[in-house]
Order: structure tokens, then C-alpha cells, then sequence
């Protein structure tokens, strides 16, 4: 009896499945131009990451700019925009920085 009524589920589990699939949204090819648009539960304070003070301007701010250097997961400093860098004192450090970079409106970096 119990055999019969998981071959029966299952039978039907396969059938809606079948019917669905048709509905199953495709996955599109990424274009170039059109809108991004993001939402947040609040809205930043400011863009600038020197004034803005909150997790949701970070959390946008972060989408939008790439630092010279950043944190990995291992806590070691990884180069972004700078391919190095050296310290020369207790005040100063010099960068390298990476090559082929452009901003947004295609002024080199």
C-alpha cells in the first residue's frame, strides 16, 4: 500500500515538474549599458567615505569605488588599483599604480 502511494507522488511530482518547466525563467547573456538600480532598507548619509558613517552608505559606497589596497579574508593586504606599494617612513607610503585603468568616462587612471 505504501509503495503504491510513493509511486503515485512521485509520479505526479515528475509530471508538475514537467508542466513547470516551461515557466522556469531563462538565464539571460549580460549586456552592456541599461540601469542599475539597488535597494536598500535606509538610504546613505553621504557617498564620500570620508563623511559617510553608517553600514548602508558603506554598503553602496563599496559598489561604487575601489581602493588602492584592501583587506582579504586572510587579513593580508591585497593590491586593487595599486600593483604595490612601500613604505618610507612612519608618515608615507608610495604607491604603484596599476596600468590600463580607466575611469567611467574613459580618462586614464
Amino acid at each position: 500500500m505504501h509503495a503504491a502511494i510513493a509511486r503515485r507522488s512521485a509520479v505526479i511530482l515528475v509530471a508538475v515538474l514537467l508542466l513547470a518547466w516551461p515557466a522556469v525563467p531563462r538565464v539571460q547573456a549580460q549586456r552592456s549599458g541599461g540601469t542599475l538600480t539597488i535597494a536598500r532598507p535606509v538610504d546613505a548619509v553621504s557617498l564620500d567615505p570620508h563623511f559617510e558613517t553608517t553600514a548602508p552608505g558603506a554598503w553602496v559606497y563599496q559598489m561604487i569605488l575601489e581602493p588602492l589596497i584592501t583587506l582579504g579574508p586572510d587579513m593580508k593586504i591585497k593590491p586593487v588599483l595599486a600593483s604595490s606599494y612601500r613604505v618610507l617612513d612612519a608618515t608615507r607610503i608610495r604607491f604603484t599604480l596599476r596600468r590600463g585603468v580607466r575611469f567611467h568616462d574613459g580618462t586614464p587612471f
